[in-house]
């Protein structure tokens, strides 16, 4: 931001925002009621007893100011004070604070408190005191190393947004069903037999935006799958479904029972399945159910041995298929049976990686939209490419070696290593720009 316009704005807040930074000690207006502050070795106390001065303060945001030789510290001493003075805090964000390893009790005491970010500390747990701040909206989490929640986490009735993510969770916390109000829930860990199931999901029908579901090998009923009810959470636009990875075949069938039933909501904007380990894909996945659906990846769903009817998806764009082990050979059930639409008529970027089982692509019809196609370490594909591909701008083949094919002939950027079947037709008013290994192409 421009000087004069951070001037304006420091003008117009006056004496009720406040940037407290670098070694600078300051007086504190009692009429602020927003503060900044970085916390440096030297000073970074003395800041903070000034701030509790401030008995009408509403939002306080604490970073560290790191030096060379240590991080200010905010120990339970430095918060048993913090929490007993600022009463009336609204917001309160500790993010980034790494030197943040554990909370003190007393957080109880900001009884007022709708918003909490405590996202990229060191803290490891949370203190069952904080379930009692009953009008907690917000609490941020991601990034921290926390293993799991406090167990009367149920009590926190009005919250709406948490953030789950990148943490060492392991389960939910029992009866969070309750949390009737929640809009966002970034992850969803589904406990084994001694942690919260997927059945907590039920009434959580406020959910919006992005869900990932973990750890789905630990749904072992059907009957739970159905109850967690995803078919009317009709706000969620992402849905990431995402399995424990084994290299066993035990559970396959039961898993493909359970995201049989496990049917999204057809407003569906982006979907991954991942580490799917059942020998076949739901019929909900490309039977003219999701739309709407743009973007879609199966990744590591090795025990399938044929690709759903995905060309009959009428919205879909992006497409990413990696390490189906399982799939051999990729023809008419993709495209899908219906004569009477085009397949994949949206779609625009296709990628395959790792395909380690493909030996075939058999291509009657071509990709009328498509842009962009890649096709990484699939080392035993032999044949062959679509041709009709009348806008793509970019082709990428890396490392299939028995691949023995021609290049399209619309293509105008091509990229290609460890290709020695290719055969290249540069014709001057379709190839403008190509990336070649030569000693390993033709």
């Amino acid at each position: 931001m421009h000087d004069l316009v951070i001037d304006l704005a420091r003008s117009v807040s006056g004496e009720f925002s406040l940037q407290i930074e670098g070694d600078r000690l300051q007086d504190i207006p009692e009429r602020a009621r927003h503060i900044c502050c970085s916390l440096d070795w030297n000073c970074g106390y003395r800041k903070l007893e000034n701030i509790c001065k401030i008995k009408g303060l509403r939002n306080l945001k604490l970073e560290e100011q790191p030096s060379d030789d240590q991080c200010f510290k905010i120990c339970k001493n430095v918060q048993i004070e913090l929490f007993s003075s600022l009463k009336y805090l609204r917001m309160l964000t500790f993010y980034g604070c790494n030197n943040l390893s554990e909370l003190a009790d007393e957080i109880s005491n900001l009884k007022l408190l709708p918003y909490l970010d405590l996202s990229y500390t060191g803290i490891t747990s949370l203190p069952d005191s904080i379930c009692v701040l009953y009008n907690l909206q917000t609490l941020l989490l991601l990034g921290c190393r926390l293993t799991e929640l406090p167990s009367n986490f149920y009590k926190l009735v009005n919250l709406r947004h948490l953030n789950l993510e990148n943490t060492l969770i392991s389960k939910m916390p029992e009866k969070l069903q309750r949390l009737t109000h929640l809009q966002t829930l970034m992850n969803f860990v589904v406990g084994d037999h001694s942690g919260s199931d997927i059945k907590e999901l039920e009434k959580l029908n406020h959910l919006r935006g992005t869900l990932c579901i973990s750890q789905l090998e630990n749904v072992t009923d059907r009957a739970d799958a159905v109850e967690a009810n995803l078919k009317d959470k009709t706000h969620l636009e992402v849905l990431h479904m995402r399995y424990g990875y084994r290299r066993t075949t035990d559970g396959s069938i039961v898993e493909r029972d359970v995201l049989e039933v496990l049917e999204p909501n057809s407003n569906l904007n982006s979907l991954i399945i991942e580490d799917y380990r059942g020998t076949g894909f739901p019929h909900w996945l490309g039977d003219y159910y999701l739309l709407n659906l743009v973007s879609l990846e199966l990744n590591r769903c090795g025990f399938c041995s044929h690709l759903p009817p995905l060309g009959q998806l009428p919205s879909l764009k992006e497409l990413s298929i990696s390490e189906c082990d399982g799939i051999e050979i990729i023809g008419e059930e993709f495209y899908g049976y219906n004569s009477s639409t085009v397949p994949f008529a949206s779609l625009e970027r296709l990628r395959f990686y790792n395909m380690y089982g493909w030996n075939e692509w058999l291509c009657p019809k071509g990709f009328p939209s498509l842009t962009f196609l890649l096709i990484t370490e699939c080392p035993k594909l032999k044949r062959a490419l679509p041709q009709h591909l009348p806008c793509l701008e970019r082709l990428v083949i890396y490392d299939c070696p028995e691949l023995e094919a021609s290049i399209p002939a619309n293509t105008r950027r091509l990229e290609l290593h460890g290709c020695v079947n290719i055969f290249i037709n540069e014709s001057p008013t379709s190839l403008k720009k190509a990336y070649l290994w030569r000693n390993s192409c033709h």
